[in-house]
């Protein structure tokens, strides 16, 4: 399933309330007050993450696992 295109959603409410819903939780999990700094901080983390495993198993979209 491809991921869902969010250009329509100021005028899908459902969608943009999940989409609010998703930064909220974004922000609280990396300890932000925006949702550009809660993006940036999960980039930075996801990075030192990946220059600490790089070869770390990761589960792709479709269940299995895969080396990323």
């Amino acid at each position: 399933m491809a991921p869902p295109c969010f250009h329509h959603v100021p005028h899908d409410l459902a969608g943009r309330r999940h989409l609010e819903d998703d930064a909220y939780t974004l922000c609280v999990l990396m300890g932000q007050r925006t949702t550009r700094d809660a993006i940036s901080e999960a980039e930075f983390c996801l990075g030192w993450a990946r220059s600490v495993v790089p070869a770390a198993v990761v589960r792709s979209r479709d269940g299995g696992n895969s080396a990323s």
